[in-house]
């Protein structure tokens, strides 16, 4: 149903460049499958961070699993810039050395640490993650040990990559800050929510809460039209999340079966809904803010941060082939 295509990564060291495509791990799929529910996975789809490995890395398949700290450094600060459609949403991260710091994971800093500092290294692989934390995953991988590719003194490193997070599903916008599947985002979309200002008891120090808007998955029906929602059903536990694929199954589709007046009612005969022509979800844009009582303290430990409804929300229509008990699986695949 979804499909995460990385389009191309450009590495310019100096004044050589290469251009490649790279290994998209399973993590970043699963990442998208979970996010359609789970907060804590709605960031964990952003290629942001860039990491280099000086060393070689065996075995390497769509199915390894590795930490940012499996590479030797990490550069911060990465440029990202989102456009979307109705059905694809395109990234293009910029990473680039100059300016910007380098965290060092064998020194756990990135104080004082340079480019220079890893003058006359072969880089080997790169990684790319959602951050620069030391235990968290990385989400692609980048072999680049057949080239030539040193740190020398003086040139800086820049690293562009494209990727297309693509759908067929069909979208209908129910807002204006709605414009796109915004599920597909690797950070959601600019707070629809006002910022909050918070003080301190003596008026001296103050927080700015305002986060980005990111969507979720609330509810499915079905529907004859695709952008309407006619009998809808809110989504618990009924949910399953196994690798790259969000699944409810025994969804009941109508057949559209009635009694017939030769047929006399009993408890064992019901009729049934008429048939529908799509499967719809519908899909709302939360934001993290304070809570109407935080204090300055509250906020600044991470207490009484709540998730809150914008008011923005979208349908995505899937074409009904099939009537009776039916599975929803929305799956994440490489493009």
């Amino acid at each position: 149903m979804a499909k995460v295509k990385n389009v191309s990564i450009n590495v310019q060291i100096g004044k050589k460049e290469y251009c490649f495509k790279n290994l998209i791990l399973n993590k970043l799929l699963n990442n998208y499958a979970s996010s359609l529910i789970d907060n804590y996975n709605v960031w964990g789809k952003s290629l942001s961070h860039c990491l280099i490995k000086f060393e070689d890395l065996e075995n390497i398949t769509e199915d390894t699993e590795l930490t940012n700290g499996d590479f030797d450094i990490c550069i911060l600060n990465t440029s990202t810039e989102t456009t979307a459609s109705s059905n694809k949403v395109t990234n293009k991260y910029v990473c680039y050395t100059e300016d910007n710091y380098i965290y060092d994971y064998k020194k756990r800093t990135a104080m004082n640490v340079k480019l220079s500092d890893y003058n006359d290294k072969k880089v080997y692989w790169l990684g790319f993650s959602y951050t620069f934390a030391y235990q968290r995953d990385v989400l692609a991988v980048l072999d680049v040990s057949n080239y030539d590719l040193y740190i020398q003194d003086g040139e800086e490193i820049r690293i562009t990559r494209i990727d297309e997070i693509s759908t067929d599903a069909i979208f209908t916008s129910l807002s204006e800050s709605a414009t796109a599947p915004i599920h597909l985002y690797p950070n959601g979309i600019p707070g629809i929510l006002p910022k909050q200002e918070i003080w301190d008891s003596n008026h001296e120090n103050s927080r700015v809460i305002y986060n980005n808007a990111y969507a979720k998955l609330i509810s499915y029906g079905f529907s004859n039209t695709s952008n309407t929602i006619d009998v809808e059903h809110l989504i618990n536990n009924n949910y399953e999340v196994n690798d790259n694929v969000f699944s409810i199954k025994n969804i009941w589709s109508p057949k559209g079966l009635y009694p017939s007046d030769d047929l006399y009612p009993s408890d064992d005969l019901f009729p049934d809904n008429p048939p529908f022509d799509y499967l719809i979800l519908r899909f709302k844009l939360f934001q993290k803010v304070a809570e109407d009582d935080a204090t300055y303290e509250d906020v600044i430990n991470d207490r009484k941060i709540i998730e809150k409804f914008t008011g923005a929300e979208y349908l995505q229509a899937i074409q009904l082939n099939e009537r009776g008990s039916v599975d929803l699986n929305i799956k994440y695949e490489r493009g």
